[in-house]
């Protein structure tokens, strides 16, 4: 997936830089979900592409780390800078493992307009939920039906739980895509 990415990125920078009504959108579709005020708290970006994301919630004063699997994407994304007043460190990494982001190390992860591209979205939400604080919770944002219908709570025990479901999670949550 990143080569195809890799390929684009010059383009899609160049794309997001310019304003792009649909990212712009997204962008604060996503944000109304977090809390205006993040100081403190550390926020993981999955998929962050050129970060437009990744410096949105920085400005609400979160340490952020920003991940993508395409090289060229970190690289747009580091040179659009940090925004104030919190920071934003960018990493190569696969968002279906997340070996650069220790377990229970971020309060929030956010994915906006990214899962689609995740080869394995049962494997990208388990290491979601490992690198989940407890009480920690991911606001992903795609648009698509299937994708909000795909999201499954993910039980004690990293199993699939259906939304329908009595069980209560004890610790950390992954909500349905796209709900508040």
């Amino acid at each position: 997936m990143s080569d195809s990415w890799d390929t684009i990125a010059d383009w899609y920078a160049a794309l997001l830089r310019a304003g792009s009504a649909m990212h712009d959108f997204n962008r604060e579709v996503l944000l109304e979900h977090l809390p205006e005020e993040l100081g403190g708290h550390r926020v993981l970006d999955l998929g962050c592409g050129e970060g437009i994301i990744a410096r949105a919630v920085a400005k609400r004063g979160a340490s952020v780390v920003g991940i993508d699997p395409s090289p060229r994407m970190i690289e747009h994304a580091r040179a659009a800078g940090a925004a104030r007043p919190g920071t934003v460190i960018y990493s190569v990494d696969d968002g279906c493992v997340l070996s650069t982001v220790a377990a229970d190390s971020v309060d929030w992860v956010t994915a906006g307009l990214s899962l689609n591209n995740v080869p394995d979205l049962e494997a990208a939400l388990l290491a979601v939920r490992r690198v989940l604080t407890v009480g920690g919770l991911a606001r992903p944002h795609h648009p698509a039906p299937l994708l909000r219908s795909a999201a499954r709570h993910l039980d004690a025990d990293r199993r699939w739980r259906r939304p329908s479901g009595r069980r209560r999670l004890p610790r950390r949550r992954v909500l349905a895509l796209g709900q508040p």
